[in-house]
């Protein structure tokens, strides 16, 4: 017969392997990840890391972050909280971001962070809250967001060092994200314009374009410009224009528009057929870049080659020849300068652009179209080599015979068209006037 004492024993003898196994998977959890960055530790939520927040400050040399009220969900490692998901119900941010001015609400803050920056600077601002439940699945969707942008190793955090914080912030007005290194003063705009911007459509053409947009009550005036710009380019370098099935425009207003996205107008990507430009750039540069990089779905790793081609086309009307000669004949640029559209120089030359593209249009009219596609098309473009390849002349001889041509031909007196881009490129070389 079985006695008490003996009963309980068997009983523990059953339990403890489940106990031990219980146990052991609770630590294995926490055991840290060993990564090449060092150690990778697994992190917590859970209704007792929710907190509300009050009066909580950051700042650094251009931006105030304030939340006056508002929630916070922790994310916790066996080495201290290194996350805080912030859901504001008053907050305002204040300064410049990449000369965008920041003046409005936040939609969420998140932070990533060293331990003890949190029990330096945060720790103080938070009450114990029960949890809300909608406030709650909300930082758990934008955690699941954000996590791994940052300090990470799979879904197991790495520890910042003291003196980094992470800040990811959504302003409201507009709705823009942007993650930073916050102490270092560096931002990253991260959100897409399309998300904010207006969309229209028409036969191939995609075009994004703000609420405030310039040229919101002339949208398909605007694109038919564009559209025979298309055309011309496409026809200029015997490209199918079915062979690019759609062409996506951003359209900003001014330079500080797109630097709220993060992006310094204009420019193209061809291999996404993309153009990201102001209202009024000339119809033709980007769609230059996007239309050659169709010729072989490959571009020749020569500014002076890609951005002379694109002037050429930009479909402004202006005649780059006696653009260029007038800059030679009245010594603003010296022949000796030429040589530096070569190389790796050619966007240190102030009058890069327009003489680049006198250069293609000699290259084009002398050796002829089939011959420019093939070098402009390419797969190993080498500048000492690939001239006497395709054209029997090193890069410095076809640019003496060109300057020889400019020197001595008569192309005539400058035009209305002429003047005004010298004008407007004086002022503003070295500023994108290039590509207006």
């Amino acid at each position: 017969m079985i006695n008490r004492r003996s009963l309980l024993l068997l009983f523990a003898a059953l339990l403890l392997p489940v106990i031990l196994l219980i146990s052991g998977a609770v630590f294995a959890q926490q055991k840290p990840v060993k990564t090449r960055k060092g150690k990778a530790y697994p992190v917590r939520h859970s209704e007792k890391f929710f907190f509300s927040v009050e009066d909580f400050n950051m700042e650094n040399e251009t931006v105030k972050i304030t939340i006056s009220e508002g929630y916070v969900l922790l994310g916790s490692t066996v080495k201290g909280f290194t996350e805080a998901i912030i859901i504001p119900l008053d907050s305002r941010i204040d300064g410049d971001i990449n000369e965008m001015e920041a003046s409005c609400p936040l939609n969420h803050l998140y932070l990533r962070f060293n331990p003890e920056w949190y029990a330096r600077n945060l720790e103080q601002n938070l009450q114990r809250s029960p949890a809300i439940d909608s406030i709650y699945s909300r930082a758990m969707d934008i955690h699941k967001q954000k996590f791994r942008n940052y300090f990470h190793a799979g879904w197991n955090a790495l520890i910042p060092p003291a003196e980094v914080l992470i800040c990811d912030f959504e302003m409201r007005q507009p709705v823009v994200r942007i993650g930073s290194l916050f102490y270092a003063d560096k931002y990253y705009i991260l959100s897409d314009p399309a998300d904010n911007f207006d969309k229209y459509t028409h036969d191939r053409f995609t075009l994004y374009y703000p609420g405030n947009s310039v040229i919101g009550d002339t949208l398909q005036q605007w694109l038919n410009v564009r559209e025979r710009a298309y055309a011309n380019i496409c026809d200029f370098l015997d490209v199918d224009q079915n062979r690019i099935e759609n062409v996506t425009f951003y359209v900003f207003n001014d330079k500080k528009q797109g630097l709220k996205y993060g992006k310094k107008l204009g420019f193209a990507v061809p291999g996404e057929s993309e153009i990201y430009t102001l209202y009024n750039q000339t119809p033709g540069h980007e769609l230059a870049h996007v239309v050659s990089y169709w010729i072989n779905t490959k571009r020749i790793d020569s500014a002076l080659i890609n951005e002379g081609l694109a002037v050429l086309l930009d479909q402004s009307g202006r005649n780059y020849n006696r653009i260029t000669r007038h800059l030679l004949s009245t010594e603003v640029i010296s022949p000796g300068e030429l040589t530096s559209l070569l190389g790796d120089h050619f966007r240190e030359v102030k009058w890069g652009y327009p003489v680049g593209a006198s250069f293609v249009d000699f290259l084009i009219k002398t050796r002829g179209i089939d011959k420019f596609k093939d070098f402009f098309a390419q797969k190993d473009y080498n500048e000492s080599d690939s001239f006497v390849q395709y054209y029997g002349k090193t890069g410095p001889e076809l640019m003496e015979e060109w300057k020889e041509q400019i020197v001595n031909k008569d192309y005539g007196e400058l035009s209305a068209k002429d003047k005004d881009y010298l004008s407007l490129y004086k002022q503003w070389a070295g500023k994108s006037v290039e590509r207006r």
